[in-house]
């Protein structure tokens, strides 16, 4: 049972791992697992940005529906 061996068990994983680690930079076309959390990051700020937009065109949608009753009810 040479493959139950903690040496030979902690190399496989050893492997896997720089496996995977090489599929996500190729996949993602970075070269450091610290690009992605850059880009991870910047995204990040992106959709924040990207939602404090939306919140301002409600809130402005908003008050254009106000004047816009106000204006209904100076014109009646």
């Amino acid at each position: 049972m040479k493959e139950c061996h903690p040496d030979n068990l902690r190399n496989k994983l050893a492997q896997e791992h720089e496996y995977a680690t090489k599929n996500v930079l190729a996949n993602n076309q970075v070269e450091e697992i610290q690009d992605l959390l850059d880009i991870k990051r910047q995204l990040m700020a992106l959709e924040e940005i990207n939602n404090m937009h939306v919140i301002t065109i409600q809130e402005k949608d908003e008050r254009i529906k106000q004047l816009m009753g106000e204006l209904g009810g100076l014109q009646g």
